[in-house]
């Protein structure tokens, strides 16, 4: 970059970008009790994941595979996602909005981002000279290092997984990935997402052409194509952007009905990979195969958690409060006299923001997901179906 700064531009020599100085940048790594010796006599060392954080937030986001860290022996290490993390956000992201001459601040700054989680990988995975080799992971038996190098994996949600689809496809540290609620083409997705809500607003007081506000979502994608996904989709399977190639594996989780990340572009991403569901769907995708677990492989599952449902809302907000089927059932119990509408649970099918967020986007972390996720990531790992029928909380 040309600076180790929010804003700042790739450093490029004749086209071609290039190192320009050095920076010091912080990390997140999560032992769980279970691989450390004096906690549990019986520890071996841990499983190693990369953590790919949420919608411009930070590495400290890991604390929420804690659990699933502890029940399955896994280390879980993690790194800002710079040009689209929390310090990247006021001096970097909210002035674009308002100037889209500005966007190459997203892409550019992403690189570096998406490098720094290949060096965090490199240090998981490297037993003589990564993080093995500090007094700091010493906690093994006998003080031998608590992770085990030779079992590296990615796992991201939302715009981890949306994003860690991209690093799966220019690692050869990480040969399975694990993708939460994930998703490709932003320009899709900024529209159809009720996250973007809070960013209308600026937008639409800069650029008050309704056609204009329209272009400026494809025309961003041709700079974005560069740092997310749908520059990287056909390359990820096969691993054709490492030399020697490494092909990769990865498990993809979708929300039904998710209002933050839409179902069109985890459908984008399956299809562009051309990776199977598991079968049985609970719907059927056109361009989407279907096979029957387990098998070793790539796939889409997804998961119901029942969000579907009819809220009552206040007209003109994002608000939400009881059950309905009719405006007539408006306000709900419990709900103040604005909430007169009831608005329904399943986004829209055009490019617009559902009314109120569901909750389905948070909602995909069940028992009978996380053996699945235990299943996959590790060394030999398969797609197993670990639900009763189509997943859903029950």
């Amino acid at each position: 970059m040309t600076a180790d700064a929010p804003a700042s531009r790739l450093n490029l020599v004749d086209g071609v970008p290039a190192q320009n100085g050095f920076a010091t940048v912080p990390f997140v790594v999560d032992v769980p009790r279970i691989a450390v010796a004096s906690q549990n006599p019986s520890a071996t060392p841990a499983r190693a994941s990369l953590w790919g954080h949420g919608l411009l937030g930070t590495r400290y986001q890991l604390g929420s595979l804690s659990e699933l860290a502890q029940e399955y022996n896994f280390v879980i290490a993690a790194v800002d996602m710079q040009g689209m993390s929390d310090p990247d956000l006021l001096p970097g992201i909210v002035p674009l909005i308002g100037d889209f001459s500005l966007f190459h601040r997203i892409p550019d700054r992403l690189h570096q981002g998406f490098l720094h989680h290949l060096l965090l990988g490199r240090l998981l995975n490297d037993g003589v000279n990564g993080f093995n080799s500090h007094p700091a992971f010493h906690l093994g038996a006998g003080g031998a290092g608590v992770i085990d190098p030779t079992q590296v994996f990615y796992s991201g949600g939302s715009q981890g997984g949306i994003f860690g689809a991209a690093i799966m496809g220019i690692t050869h540290e990480l040969e399975r990935g694990f993708l939460a609620v994930p998703a490709s083409n932003y320009s899709t997705l900024l529209q159809r997402s009720i996250d973007f809500n809070p960013f209308v607003s600026i937008l639409r007081t800069n650029y008050q052409d309704p056609l204009v506000q329209t272009v400026i979502f494809p025309l961003i994608q041709q700079l974005w194509d560069r740092a997310e996904p749908q520059g990287y989709l056909p390359h990820i399977l096969p691993g054709t952007l490492s030399n020697p190639p490494t092909p990769h594996k990865v498990l993809l989780h979708m929300a039904t009905y998710d209002s933050e990340v839409s179902n069109v572009g985890t459908e984008i991403m399956a299809r562009s990979m051309g990776i199977p569901q598991v079968a049985p769907p609970l719907r059927s995708f056109f361009g989407i195969p279907e096979a029957t677990a387990p098998f070793d492989g790539s796939a889409l599952v997804e998961i119901d958690p029942q969000r579907g449902f009819g809220r009552c809302h206040t007209p003109g907000t994002t608000n939400a409060g009881a059950a309905c089927t009719t405006d007539a059932q408006c306000p709900g119990a419990g709900d103040p006299p604005s909430r007169t509408q009831c608005a329904p649970g399943i986004p829209p099918l055009g490019n617009e923001a559902p009314l109120f967020n569901n909750g389905a986007h948070g909602s995909t972390d069940t028992p009978a997901a996380g053996a699945q996720i235990e299943a996959f990531l590790k060394t030999g790992g398969q797609i197993i179906q670990t639900c009763t029928g189509t997943c859903d909380p029950e």
